[in-house]
């Protein structure tokens, strides 16, 4: 919209100073916050940090924190879940594990791409080798003292196409639940990473959206998070479960739903509610080359940011509350990229952090030692100590 021009009688001495005046201050503040954000971590108002973290409401953690199923996670990313011919930047060390547990968490999350390493159906048999791999990991993990969230991540044909690859979903949870039977109650079984059916595409070749402006993405994650974990329970009836649902796991689907279609979990006492949050994206995914957003255009982290993820978190807790769910809810993802300024990647993961705490909810951070979101540094053995203290308490 073209804006009329618009005229004003002459301004006063005084007036005009004070107006020019005020005009550079502003370019002065622009041009700061603009220099500030050339770098990630070189922001140059050092008391940014010190401000934004006073902000940052001293949130109180629920007194029943304590007793959820998962508590301090994170995720062992860019390992397992990564295509078999491609380096996504870490591998896993054994004894990341010790350090990991040394650190304070009590969790990791495991992500893996069993969808790379399944033969063809009908049985798609997972390949014996891969699988022998994953299980080292998982004896290692718990050996350490860790529990372990063991999932199905990143099956994108699965999301482009589920009905035609609804069958190998549930056969590599047919495999993983007789491989694992009987294994110690600190391995947790997460259903599907981050569903999505925003794209997918028909037999006719026709790619429609079943997620956003249709509620079969969610009513189908209903149904086959009925049928994973009823299949699962014949192998493993006490073992905690994860499941969350589609929109890319995130929070939506539990209190907004499509068309009055919500995520409606099992009333089974041993199921967990996930989702993952993010938001902003562009924020959290600033100038990362697999995003395509640039960098992030102002400070992050004013009353207003804060307010608008605390009212997420408190619609996640009603939903907890409401029509008898009462179950544990866990932040199974959040965290922003390393090309995010650093003062502000610290008051992210704490705000978010607390606010998990402060409703009851476990967290499990993204994450410990890749490239992009990694708190840990493997060329020096060390973790981002400052980083590390916005989730676990020194």
């Amino acid at each position: 919209m073209v804006r009329p021009v618009q005229t004003r009688p002459p301004l006063s001495r005084l007036a005009l100073l004070i107006s020019v005046t005020v005009s550079l201050l502003a370019i002065a503040i622009l041009a700061r916050e603009l220099t500030g954000w050339s770098k990630a971590g070189s922001y140059p108002d050092r008391a940014f940090a010190q401000d934004l973290a006073q902000d940052i409401p001293a949130l109180s953690q629920s007194p029943a924190f304590d007793a959820q199923p998962v508590r301090r996670c994170i995720n062992v990313a860019a390992a397992l879940e990564a295509p078999p011919d491609e380096d996504w930047g870490y591998t896993i060390r054994v004894d990341d594990f010790s350090r990991i547990r040394a650190a304070g968490f009590d969790t990791i999350r495991l992500p893996v791409k069993w969808s790379a390493y399944t033969g063809p159906g009908p049985d798609y048999r997972i390949d014996p080798a891969f699988l022998a791999r994953v299980d080292r990991y998982v004896a290692e993990a718990m050996r350490r003292d860790l529990q372990v969230i063991l999932n199905v991540h990143h099956f994108d044909e699965f999301n482009s196409r589920p009905d035609a690859e609804e069958a190998r979903l549930r056969a590599i949870w047919t495999q993983l639940s007789r491989y694992f039977k009987g294994r110690d109650a600190g391995l947790i079984f997460e259903l599907l990473n981050e569903p999505h059916f925003e794209a997918v595409t028909l037999d006719n070749g026709r790619v429609v959206d079943q997620d956003y402006s249709h509620p079969i993405g969610i009513a189908r994650m209903n149904r086959i998070n009925r049928q994973l974990s009823r299949l699962i329970r014949a192998d493993h009836p006490d073992r905690w479960i994860v499941m969350g649902s589609s929109q890319w796991g995130n929070p939506y689907p539990l209190f907004e739903g499509v068309d009055g279609v919500r995520f409606a979990p099992d009333p089974d006492p041993r199921v967990i509610t996930t989702f993952h949050y993010y938001e902003p994206i562009a924020f959290t995914h600033q100038a990362m080359e697999f995003s395509g957003y640039p960098p992030f255009p102002r400070r992050w982290g004013t009353a207003r940011d804060q307010r608008d993820i605390a009212d997420v978190f408190a619609e996640v807790a009603r939903f907890r509350a409401a029509g008898g769910h009462n179950m544990p809810v866990l932040l199974g993802e959040f965290g922003a990229s390393t090309e995010t300024p650093t003062a502000q990647r610290q008051a992210y993961n704490r705000l978010l952090r607390r606010l998990a705490e402060h409703h009851a909810m476990g967290w499990c951070a993204f994450d410990f030692a890749s490239p992009t979101f990694g708190l840990f540094d493997t060329d020096r053995n060390s973790w981002d100590q400052a980083l590390l203290e916005t989730l676990i308490d020194p």
